[in-house]
């Protein structure tokens, strides 16, 4: 009789344990259900994308497509990779392996014969003709996963080395307005990357634009004196300056693509949800019965006891997409941005914590790219200024630029100027306030963002 009240009260304990457990989930389930419906009815709200037809482009004219060009440039890009002996130069890396400014004889002949080698000259008309036509739309199969073929994107990186190899060598030649034009053949590349729909494809037009200007102030140095013509340059600056109007604008569609195509897919693959009710995905879900059976078995027994959470976890990253989107649109370079974000993140989002560094790092990317493009700015009515005066100025305040022209971001006080008889240095002291006498290498904290044409100096 003992045994049995023992029993009894041994299974009415454990069935009381049961329904506080399932008490307690469906509390949990129910909160996180919440968030995620009260997260996603502000991002209605806010205007900002909610399917998957807003993010995509429409097509183009086939004539006005640069997408077959480049993914032929990509593959003449790998054969060229590949190639025995192959050189890899970038003019104004600064280093010795790949900067042609710091070649000897025999490597600077070896690097003019490969540049005229078919497979070369090809990829740089390919390259150029591409430049040339108005967008970029590459054919993409979204239905697989959520990835994206970087392959003739990617190469843009590669073609943009070669055409600002190209750009030096005619500097060296006189050459200046072939030499302006291939650097603005650059740029337009940077362009397709920057007005896609992905973060990805942003960073690297971000990426190609960066390169492009340390490559210009290489072309710059080399051109013999008398050639430079302000009329040769003025496309490409202009371009570097309608690709910052309009990077805080293409960064928050960017951050949109990141949300629907990458982000939200992950927590929907977690907690079995639709990005947003009744939308659909971009990517198949884990269901019984699909190629992905095996996978879904696997993560049921973590989605079913953590979907509240998952849940949860994912309200928090659409909030922070959401707080990014408004960031972005009044971002200014020096804004303060460090842990803002990763402070209103709720401690047990694991996952939007883990997300929230590296997103808050392309705001400081934006900020030194925006920095960019003024020192550019000033970099060429520097170069005007010395094409008509034989020297540069002694002080910034003789270009007459407009106001803040030559006010640094990062402090409110003026670009650290340091010209010579031949070179000139322009640099802002970057996120850490600190001056580093104009190093552009180094962790993004603490790097200089600089604008460089340093000439040999001529007896």
């Amino acid at each position: 009789m003992q045994g049995k009240r023992i029993a009894v009260w041994a299974l009415a304990l454990a069935g009381g344990l049961v329904a506080l457990v399932l008490a307690a989930w469906l509390i949990w389930w129910a909160v996180g259900s919440w968030q995620l419906w009260q997260a996603q009815g502000d991002i209605r709200a806010a205007g900002l994308p909610t399917t998957i037809a807003e993010i995509l482009p429409g097509p183009v004219p086939e004539a006005d497509n640069a997408a077959p060009l480049l993914v032929r440039a990509d593959a003449l890009a790998k054969q060229l990779q590949e190639r025995e002996g192959s050189l890899r130069p970038c003019p104004g890396s600064g280093r010795a392996e790949t900067d042609p400014a710091l070649f000897d004889e025999a490597r600077l002949a070896e690097l003019r014969a490969q540049m005229a080698w078919p497979e070369t000259q090809e990829l740089l008309q390919l390259l150029r003709e591409a430049a040339g036509k108005p967008v970029a739309r590459f054919e993409r199969d979204y239905s697989k996963e959520p990835a994206i073929d970087m392959g003739p994107i990617s190469g843009h990186l590669y073609g943009s080395r070669w055409l600002g190899t190209a750009a030096w060598l005619k500097a060296r030649d006189g050459d200046a307005g072939g030499a302006a034009a291939d650097l603005w053949h650059c740029s337009r590349l940077a362009s397709f990357s920057l007005n896609d729909a992905f973060l990805i494809t942003w960073l690297l037009g971000v990426g190609v634009d960066r390169m492009t200007v340390p490559m210009t102030g290489s072309v710059l140095a080399v051109l013999p004196q008398g050639t430079f013509q302000r009329a040769d340059w003025q496309p490409l600056f202009d371009l570097w300056a309608a690709h910052a109007e309009r990077a805080r604008f293409n960064l928050s569609r960017a951050f949109d693509g990141e949300r629907m195509f990458f982000g939200s897919p992950v927590f929907e693959q977690l907690g079995g949800r639709r990005v947003l009710p009744g939308e659909g995905s971009a990517w198949p879900r884990l269901e019984p019965g699909g190629d992905e059976s095996a996978l879904h078995w696997l993560i049921l027994p973590y989605v079913l006891p953590f979907n509240g959470p998952v849940a949860a976890d994912h309200a928090a990253y659409l909030r922070l997409m959401l707080d990014l989107s408004g960031l972005v649109s009044d971002f200014h370079p020096g804004d303060p941005t460090d842990n803002r974000l990763v402070e209103l993140i709720p401690p047990t989002a694991f996952l939007t914590r883990l997300t929230a560094p590296a997103l808050e790092g392309v705001l400081t990317l934006l900020g030194e790219y925006l920095v960019h493009m003024q020192l550019a700015n000033v970099g060429l009515a520097l170069e005007e200024f010395r094409a008509r005066n034989g020297a540069y100025p002694d002080s910034l305040d003789e270009l007459r630029l407009p106001p803040g022209a030559v006010t640094d971001p990062y402090g409110g006080q003026s670009f650290r100027y340091q010209p010579d008889k031949t070179s000139v240095l322009v640099y802002s002291v970057g996120k850490d306030g600190i001056d580093n006498g104009g190093a552009p290498r180094g962790k993004s904290s603490e790097r200089d963002v600089v604008w460089a044409v340093r000439r040999e100096a001529t007896p």
